[in-house]
């Protein structure tokens, strides 16, 4: 089901290379217009190829979250794990989130290859994380997490997002709220990626909204569930 364009009378023809798509769907950050649907993201070849659209729930058959992905070692039977960068750092970062104990899975183009064994990796690939964190955790925390896990050289960039309860925000970000001066720690707020879209918080584990400038009304990113 596509998602529904402005005006009750338009219509959106459907891009040609979905007839193309084989793979499975992600869950994207979106308010759906009923509990029976899911937001969800149809992925093509290229970054081109983005679809937003909405499943009924009964028409899901399996389910498979970043976690799995990560509890299941599957890029450890991936051909390029010893040669690609973002496979070599991932390697390297795991051992690091089992001693930090973190629950933490893969998105973005690896976690949808590792999905669906489609092959999406290239040179300049990053590598897309995310921790959750159900409960609050200090900027001092996400600082020691950072440095622990990425260390002093990474080998490819590396975009990991600390998921709360009301959205998601760069653990770079959070991180880099933690010093010493005096007055609030946060004094423009933080971009908390939500369901709703994206909103400028003091805290993302009890959102109060600034108000997000206009140029920053980004369309709510694709989130792996």
């Amino acid at each position: 089901m596509p998602a529904p364009q402005p005006g009750a009378e338009s219509i959106t023809p459907l891009p040609a290379w979905l007839a193309q798509v084989q793979g499975p769907v992600v869950i994207r950050r979106d308010q759906p217009p009923s509990a029976n649907l899911l937001p969800v993201g149809v992925r093509g070849a290229s970054k081109a190829e983005r679809y937003a659209a909405y499943l009924p729930r009964a028409a899901v058959l399996e389910r498979l979250t970043p976690e799995q992905l990560v509890s299941e070692q599957r890029w450890c039977r991936h051909p390029l794990r010893l040669t690609h960068p973002v496979l070599r750092m991932l390697d390297q970062l795991a051992g690091r989130a089992a001693e930090l104990g973190l629950r933490w899975g893969i998105t973005g183009s690896l976690g949808y290859e590792l999905a669906s064994g489609q092959p999406l990796l290239h040179d300049d690939s990053d590598l897309d994380l995310l921790i959750r964190t159900p409960s609050h955790i200090s900027p001092a925390l996400a600082q020691e997490w950072q440095s622990q896990l990425l260390g002093l050289s990474p080998l490819c960039r590396v975009d990991i997002q600390l998921e709360t309860p009301l959205g998601a925000v760069a653990l770079a970000e959070w991180a880099a709220q933690s010093d010493n001066r005096p007055g609030p720690v946060l004094r423009q707020g933080i971009l908390l990626k939500s369901n709703a879209g994206p909103q400028l918080v003091t805290d993302p584990w009890q959102a109060r909204p600034h108000a997000c400038p206009a140029e920053s009304a980004t369309p709510a990113e694709t989130s792996p569930c």
